[in-house]
């Protein structure tokens, strides 16, 4: 596959948690798990214990430019992109789930080979 693209969507939902999920806290975790889902496919979930996201937001996260955090950190490209990149690029899916409170899950299945007909030389921004 590509590591470069799964590196950028690591740090991608890293920095989102980072930005929103610990805002105002002291203190958070983010955790990041792996491992075969099937005989074709892995799954990752990037988990944190953080302030979760709002059901009223939930849909409108990977827009592209949608942020609650503009001017402070927040592009609104950071999900988008990761988006992007897990289903264009890399052929996966990727759901989410949060609840206010008890913070939020990431959840993605990932072939074990690219999908034929990407370039690993395409590059993606990475949103800060």
């Amino acid at each position: 596959s590509y590591p470069g693209a799964l590196g950028q969507v690591v740090t991608n939902l890293i920095e989102n948690a980072l930005v929103h999920a610990f805002d105002g806290c002291e203190s958070g975790v983010i955790r990041i798990d792996a491992k075969r889902h099937n005989a074709d496919q892995v799954r990752i979930v990037c988990a944190d214990d953080g302030a979760g996201i709002p059901a009223e937001l939930r849909s409108r996260i990977f827009d592209p430019f949608f942020t609650t955090k503009l001017g402070k950190g927040g592009s609104g490209l950071g999900l988008s992109i990761v988006l992007n990149l897990v289903r264009d690029l890399l052929g996966g899916e990727m759901v989410v789930e949060s609840e206010l409170g008890a913070g939020t899950r990431f959840l993605i299945t990932l072939p074990l080979k690219a999908p034929p007909g990407k370039s690993a030389g395409e590059s993606f921004p990475v949103a800060h």
